[in-house]
């Protein structure tokens, strides 16, 4: 429980989390209907095993995304357990997975739930000589405003980064000066773009 730890007077503010029955203001983004409207987009261009790297267990990102994911599938009976595999959001543990998924489970798309785990992928996968885009579907995250190099060819879902600090930063301010007032949770929204139209 983060009220152990936190001094009950200290001013706070989640950043793209958000704890259960936490009295702290959260900022947060909502990714379940952009990641819905990116699987089904894949279905329905034809793919049917549609492989899933998850991000790290017990973030509450993580589990809106992979709801969104499971609900996309089952609702045009695809969902199988087998297509998902547990990630750390983190470097280095996409490239097992990738391996796994279009490898052993032959998926012809994967949905990468993350900025970092996308990027390293896209990279594995060139280096092997598969085209993102091309040989297999890639459904992934774009967590930066910055230009990122190959990201036109694949199915993008893009956070409000720049919106997310300015509305935090806006928040503690708020909080600072209001520190009686009632917790407030602050939602900005995903997008989901099909391949090639993302605002480069």
């Amino acid at each position: 429980q983060i009220q152990d730890v936190i001094p009950p007077d200290m001013p706070m503010v989640f950043l793209d989390r958000y704890a259960e029955d936490s009295r702290c203001d959260s900022v947060i983004i909502e990714n379940y209907t952009a990641m819905y409207q990116g699987v089904t987009h894949l279905i329905s261009l034809g793919h049917k095993k549609i492989g899933y790297i998850s991000g790290l267990n017990g973030l509450s990102t993580t589990s809106e995304r992979l709801n969104a994911y499971k609900a996309a599938m089952d609702a045009h009976g695809l969902y199988r357990n087998n297509l998902i595999r547990e990630g750390t959001s983190m470097l280095r543990c996409a490239p097992a997975h990738v391996n796994s998924l279009l490898h052993e489970e032959k998926c012809t798309a994967l949905v990468i739930s993350n900025n970092v785990m996308t990027t390293e992928a896209m990279v594995q996968m060139l280096n092997a000589g598969i085209r993102p885009g091309k040989d297999v579907e890639i459904l992934g995250y774009r967590d930066s405003d910055q230009p990122q190099y190959g990201l036109q060819h694949i199915h993008l879902i893009a956070q409000p980064t720049t919106l997310l600090g300015r509305a935090a930063g806006q928040q503690m301010l708020y909080r600072l000066s209001h520190p009686d007032a009632p917790v407030r949770q602050t939602v900005l929204q995903a997008t989901f773009y099909p391949k090639g139209q993302f605002p480069l």
